[in-house]
């Protein structure tokens, strides 16, 4: 019990000692989607972690405790993970152009792709003179309903949405998104999976598995040159089985994807698998990666509940990757100065391509290896 305890004190200690990174990282809600989303979509604040592991049928009760609970979460992790990226200037001038291309797979309400968006309108100054695609495929059409509400809302100007309506599963991907993108004349400059495989997962674990690999297999197609791959999911376990934590799972099948001779992309993040994929021991080591991402909600009415009110400064788990084909993902490391430890979970390293897992606490002063960015 002892041991328990002092390790708990240790990590609230590390937390408060990181505060000011925290509160850097740290991205707040924009008030004005804040008040639309509870004001207008009539949101509500109803924290339920069982309720939202499944939103393919959600009904309109259901997505408005979504919308007002979890979709600032997902805009906050997008938001942030791009944010980030943009912090490299290969990248940075990637996406300095005037038509964006974007496909998200498993989008729901749009919480992704808002947070992408914002993003890009914090960093850009000619942002409303970008012109931006965006095909967006999820398997529930009241949530496409909800996101092309936001979409119009708040980026009326320069951005076209189009939505299908699509269920995809193991055995259909590639025939799925053949007829969704054969007429399309472009590739994508980003492509997003988040947090949608789990849903799957947690279903049929047994006739599913693969699907990481077979998505990163079949999107590397429709992937533009110089273009980003975000594959995320949550970092719960799926059965009861330590070996069945999303995070693991992941990373065996990107090591399997990436061990194949077909392999067109590589990874950027987390640094460590962009700089050790090629002597990465995940598949044997079970390695476990998380990224706990600090976000902050307005202290409005809209949140006001006692009983919740701890819900207001929180950190998300996130297991994340973002892949780049192998010429651009040179281009973007290039200048990036190689370390030989990096942070990839709260207590845990990847030291050249081993992973260390029940490292003492030190090991969060280690490089992050989820960020190109640097904070004093």
């Amino acid at each position: 019990m002892r041991v328990i305890r002092l390790e708990w004190g240790v990590t609230i200690l590390a937390e408060y000692v990181n505060q000011e990174l925290n509160d850097k990282l740290s991205t707040h809600f924009p008030s004005e989607l804040e008040n639309f989303i509870f004001n207008d979509l009539k949101a509500i604040y109803d924290p339920d972690f069982h309720e939202v592991q499944e939103n393919l049928n959600a009904n309109e009760e259901k997505l408005q405790k979504y919308l007002g609970t979890y979709f600032p979460r997902s805009f906050t992790e997008i938001n942030l993970i791009f944010s980030e990226l943009f912090c490299n200037t290969y990248i940075k001038s990637i996406f300095d152009k005037n038509e964006i291309f974007i496909l998200d797979i498993g989008s729901g309400t749009g919480g992704n792709l808002l947070g992408l968006l914002w993003s890009m309108k914090d960093l850009y100054e000619n942002f409303e003179h970008k012109d931006i695609y965006i095909i967006s495929v999820d398997g529930n059409n009241k949530a496409l309903d909800i996101q092309e509400v936001l979409i119009n809302k708040f980026f009326p100007i320069n951005v076209d949405l189009h939505v299908e309506k699509s269920k995809i599963w193991y055995d259909n991907i590639y025939y799925n998104l053949d007829f969704l993108l054969d007429n399309c004349q472009f590739k994508f400059d980003v492509i997003m999976v988040v947090k949608f495989v789990n849903e799957i997962y947690r279903k049929e674990y047994s006739n599913n598995e693969g699907m990481y690999k077979l998505l990163i297999e079949t999107v590397s197609d429709y992937l533009s040159r110089d273009g980003l791959f975000i594959l995320a999911d949550v970092t719960d376990k799926i059965e009861n089985n330590d070996d069945l934590y999303l995070p693991k799972i992941m990373n065996k099948e990107i090591v399997n994807y990436l061990n194949s001779t077909d392999a067109k992309l590589r990874p950027i993040i987390p640094l460590s698998c962009a700089f050790w994929y090629n002597s990465c021991t995940a598949k044997k080591e079970n390695c476990f990666t998380q990224r706990k991402i600090p976000f902050k909600l307005n202290y409005s009415k809209n949140y006001n509940n006692n009983k919740n009110s701890r819900d207001l400064y929180k950190f998300n788990n996130l297991t994340y990757k973002v892949f780049a084909h192998k010429i651009a993902a040179e281009k973007i490391l290039e200048k990036i100065e190689r370390k030989k430890h990096y942070k990839i979970a709260e207590g845990k390293a990847c030291i050249e391509g081993t992973y260390i897992y029940e490292w003492p606490i030190s090991a969060n002063k280690y490089p992050d290896a989820f960020s190109f960015c640097t904070f004093k």
